[in-house]
């Protein structure tokens, strides 16, 4: 997922920023999914050979949302501070607000 984007697409990106913040607060560890060409050179190194890949849409909808914007509310009571967890909840908040708008105007 990009930085940013233009238009309402902008939100996912936002939620995925937010998200990542709260799980690097909480001292834990961001999860990524290795990237296709990464993959693709490292079975080469191996001496494999690639037949075929595919790569599929992803649809952004509501629920798939505000499950990322719970998985940064599960980390708040880890934070360094209440205080820090109290406005880190009135950004999400925020965040699960935004995207119903967002995709209620899809």
């Amino acid at each position: 997922i990009p930085d940013r984007v233009p238009g309402d697409a902008n939100i996912m990106c936002k939620i995925t920023k937010i998200r990542d913040a709260c799980i690097l607060l909480a001292n834990h560890r961001c999860y990524r999914e290795f990237p296709l060409d990464w993959i693709q050179r490292n079975v080469k190194r191996a001496g494999l050979k690639v037949l075929e890949t595919r790569t599929y849409p992803i649809r952004y909808d509501h629920a798939t949302m505000v499950r990322q914007i719970n998985v940064a509310r599960s980390k708040l009571r880890l934070f360094p501070s209440k205080a820090m967890a109290e406005e880190m909840r009135k950004v999400l908040d925020g965040l699960e607000k935004e995207s119903l708008e967002v995709t209620r105007r899809v």
